[in-house]
């Protein structure tokens, strides 16, 4: 069987939600400062990425096929979620969601170095792997026998388990992840995960995590979402506005954030967002920490 070699950090099933009609997305070169039209297979990917020697010294794709197999199974839920017309979300496709945004999260180039030092700081025994009999763990570290390249490199799929290896952090993730539509077109960035940095004792810290081009995940337990809905039924007004400025605020720390490519479904709105940035740049308003802002608009939404 032929070897790939264009691995793509971002799924072409996931950037298909983020598509117009036609099936092609308009892409912002941030270097050559350049527009584009693009169909998901020629972007977010890199050549090889996911190739590597195993323990008998061959050198293969067999971790890009592991991607694939993942994202057959998500793919379904994730077309679940864009298609819902009912306005309730199974548990099911919930769950998919927020495993989608942490596999997106460590197989992307913006978290590799945090990823380098995680992968010499944790065993695969740290992060959950390990050997039972009779139902009991059995006193053996694996680590020694996970040397290769490949499976040192599969330790990114375990950090993406983590957030479902514990009852109490699963449950505590998942009563807090909820739906946010965006009132402008969902903009598709390197690294389209966005992490909350408030609280360094935190493992899993809050996270938006765009899922189509007009809605986004959202997990945080620092807001009641039952109180979020009900804020946004009573108030309709205050909740457009905090909606559009949250939609707003979350394009622009995503364009902030990409180190090379931005996409958007609305070439139009994408031209207004790269405008909107410059002028923050010519005003010398670069410093601003965007990715703060959302998540204090987030916060405060109902201030």
């Amino acid at each position: 069987m032929e070897e790939s070699w264009r691995h793509h950090y971002l799924p072409q099933f996931y950037i298909k939600g983020f598509c117009d009609e036609n099936g092609t997305i308009t892409v912002y070169n941030k270097q050559y400062k350049k527009f584009e039209k693009k169909t998901p297979k020629y972007i977010f990917f890199e050549a090889n990425r996911n190739t590597f020697f195993d323990a008998l010294g061959n050198q293969g794709d067999t971790l890009e096929k592991i991607y694939a197999y993942l994202e057959s199974t998500i793919s379904p839920h994730l077309n679940n979620a864009i298609n819902d017309t009912t306005g309730k979300m199974a548990v099911e496709t919930l769950r998919n969601l927020i495993f989608l945004a942490y596999l997106t999260k460590w197989r992307n180039p913006l978290y590799d170095e945090s990823f380098e030092n995680l992968k010499e700081t944790f065993t695969v025994d740290d992060l959950g792997l390990g050997l039972r009999a009779d139902g009991e763990r059995l006193d053996i570290e694996l680590e020694k026998f996970f040397q290769s390249d490949l499976s040192q490199e599969s330790k990114r799929l375990l950090l993406s388990i983590q957030p479902f290896r514990f009852k109490d952090d699963y449950e505590i993730i998942f009563k807090n992840s909820f739906i946010i539509p965006s009132s402008t077109p969902c903009l598709l960035g390197d690294c389209p995960f966005l992490e909350a940095n408030i609280d360094e004792n935190r493992v899993f810290e809050d996270f938006i995590f765009p899922v189509s081009q007009n809605q986004r995940l959202v997990y945080s337990n620092r807001i009641n979402k039952y109180e979020f809905v009900e804020y946004c039924k009573n108030n309709e007004s205050a909740a457009c506005d905090f909606i559009h400025l949250f939609s707003t605020t979350n394009n622009l720390a995503t364009f902030h954030l990409a180190e090379k490519y931005v996409a958007c479904s609305d070439e139009t709105y994408l031209r207004t967002i790269v405008d909107s940035y410059d002028n923050l740049i010519r005003n010398q308003l670069c410093n601003i920490n965007l990715l703060r802002q959302v998540f204090s608009i987030l916060h405060n939404y109902n201030t």
